[in-house]
């Protein structure tokens, strides 16, 4: 209990750390090109989440851990029935498309996309957090650093149900993210929590899970710096 306590401490802590910044308060109010700059860029980042989560396969050492690894990445392309009929019709990557379609921006302009520095930082950190670290740092990034922030999601809907020019079925990438993250995030931090048996342990955990925080951070300090 202590340490389930401890874990929850920190994802509150990191959760103030993301709704504070306030790129986060202007989905309502941006104007449309930069709205279309969000999408372009933070679509660099979508559509190698699911590499990601197929990455963490590799360094988790348990099937309890990829087991739910590998319940994460399912969702991720769209449900099982989705994968059992190889549909990617309803894959994460594909619905965050159809919102970039709302926006005039078409599969061939997103296969174009100039990636920012700070985009370009924010999808070499994760590299560097799962692939490069240990298997509790990875799991830090990906679980308290990531799946158990979901209402990161909150405003940026918010934001966007504000504005006369969207459906709800452009917006279902949002609208299912923060249901699935909390079950994702919960499960992760379950799993995780029979690991964390040392000080060196937990380091390494809230290492990842910082990192990871801190990335999105940066991500979005760089749209701040450029739209108006």
């Amino acid at each position: 209990m202590k340490e389930a306590r401890r874990l929850d401490e920190l994802i509150v802590e990191l959760r103030g750390d993301l709704l504070r910044h306030p790129f986060l308060g202007r989905f309502s109010t941006m104007g449309t090109d930069s709205l279309r700059v969000f999408a372009e860029q933070f679509y660099c980042f979508v559509q190698m989440f699911p590499r990601y989560l197929g990455a963490l396969l590799w360094v988790v050492p348990d099937e309890h851990l990829r087991a739910i690894i590998i319940s994460n990445l399912v969702d991720e392309c769209g449900g099982i029935e989705a994968v059992d009929r190889a549909d990617s019709s309803v894959a994460h990557p594909t619905l965050f498309r159809r919102f970039c379609g709302a926006l005039n921006i078409h599969e061939h302009e997103l296969a174009k996309v100039v990636a920012l520095e700070s985009t370009t930082e924010f999808l070499r950190d994760y590299e560097r957090l799962i692939l490069h670290s240990s298997f509790l740092t990875a799991m830090g990034a990906m679980g308290p650093g990531n799946e158990s922030l979901s209402t990161k999601w909150v405003p940026v809907l918010n934001g966007l149900r504000a504005r006369s020019e969207f459906s709800e079925r452009d917006l279902e990438f949002f609208i299912v993210h923060q249901p699935a993250d909390d079950v994702h995030g919960s499960a992760m931090c379950a799993a995780l929590l029979p690991h964390l048996n040392t000080s060196q342990d937990w380091e390494e955990m809230v290492c990842g899970a910082r990192a990871a925080v801190n990335a999105r951070l940066c991500f979005f300090d760089g749209l701040q710096q450029v739209l108006p």
